[in-house]
């Protein structure tokens, strides 16, 4: 049988239409009992980088989460929320994001339970949130967006919001390369295996995602399946790329952990042709992942391509300093300073900069030779 992925189109976040277009999906799925067990104990998982505000498109809208939780109740009143935010810190940062992002006021109107990530279990060495024992399965609601390491960040890279904050500073340090780094995403997801992926592709986040360096787009949709390995291949044409350019899709797909081949897909609902993009714009970052590691090494070395802070923009909040896994940022004169030579180019500090004051630097060589 073919992988199933149904598509509804969502031209904006008004309550009515997030509603119809969760609904067509999970009709066109078989509907939310065929998923989701009765009375079952059913964790959603939002993409919750950073305190921004719904109207900046950074994270999961909040009416989103509020149309799936509508449709969970339908078969189970015991629904929980939560994730681990993209920074250091335990249950008063996460306050912050739950706030800000309106996911707070979403639970409290609708009577279900927001949790918060402060403790580990161990799987496979692997530091995840306990919570993945106590609830029976995950229903996985990513934010559409680019990502300078992985290209992407969709179904599968949504997982890593599973590892506790510091913990993920940790894993980034000790997987320093993109293919190393997808691998240690695809274990988690191999861990995890949600139940179902429902994506917030109303409005994406494209360029230098995900945070807010990069800029926003229309892509009007909404979009699930219960393979992540598919949601993730359908976005990528949806960026104009194919499935496997995305290297936690091409490693998830070699393991036989879902459908890459939209050849073998059943796609349900709307033309998937009238969601693409040709002129998707892609991380600046995402070409230099591509290369070989002895060429990324050089890269580093040379200092081809550099994190810069434009200090202009540079508001002193000090979470680049936070997150940095190897301690390459400091502050002078109450501006943050990145280390080139002890630099990763992990980008993981423009990604949570709610200022945009961190960009990436080409070299002279590399501007004359227009790469």
């Amino acid at each position: 049988m073919k992988t199933k992925v149904a598509l509804a189109r969502c031209r904006e976040y008004g309550s009515e239409e997030v509603d119809r277009a969760v609904e067509k999906v999970l009709d066109l799925l078989g509907g939310i009992q065929s998923i989701i067990k009765p009375n079952s104990r059913v964790l959603i998982k939002p993409n919750l980088l950073t305190d921004s505000l719904p109207e900046e498109c950074i994270t999961t809208h909040p009416r989103v989460i509020e149309a799936i939780i509508r449709a969970v109740k339908k078969v189970t009143p015991n629904i929980y929320v939560g994730d681990s935010p993209g920074y250091i810190g335990q249950r008063i940062e996460a306050d912050k994001v739950y706030e800000a992002t309106g996911i707070k006021e979403v639970c409290r109107r609708q009577g279900v339970k927001l949790v918060y990530f402060d403790k580990a279990v161990l799987k496979k060495n692997i530091p995840l949130t306990d919570w993945l024992e106590s609830c029976d399965c995950i229903i996985n609601v990513p934010k559409f967006k680019t990502h300078g390491l992985t290209t992407l960040t969709g179904a599968i890279k949504n997982l890593f919001g599973l590892v506790l904050g510091a913990h993920k500073v940790k894993l980034h340090k000790e997987h320093l390369y993109r293919d190393d780094f997808s691998k240690q995403l695809v274990d988690i997801f191999g861990l995890v295996k949600p139940a179902l992926t429902i994506v917030d592709a109303v409005i994406a986040i494209e360029g230098d995602g995900p945070g807010s360096s990069g800029t926003r787009i229309d892509t009007e949709l909404i979009l699930a399946s219960q393979d992540a390995v598919a949601v993730d291949s359908i976005l990528a044409t949806v960026m104009g790329l194919f499935p496997l350019d995305i290297p936690t899709t091409k490693e998830a797909f070699s393991r036989k952990l879902g459908e890459a081949n939209i050849e073998n897909m059943e796609i349900l609902g709307e033309n998937l042709g009238e969601f693409i993009h040709s002129d998707f714009k892609l991380p600046k970052m995402s070409l230099v992942y591509c290369m070989p590691k002895p060429l990324f090494k050089l890269a580093r070395k040379l200092t081809l391509h550099k994190m810069q802070v434009i200090r202009k923009q540079c508001q002193s909040c000090r979470r680049c300093i936070e997150i940095c896994p190897v301690g390459a940022v400091s502050f002078k004169k109450d501006k943050a300073l990145i280390n080139s030579k002890e630099c990763i180019l992990c980008a993981c500090c423009q990604e949570i900069c709610p200022h945009k004051a961190i960009t990436i630097r080409r070299s002279l060589l590399l501007k004359i030779l227009g790469a």
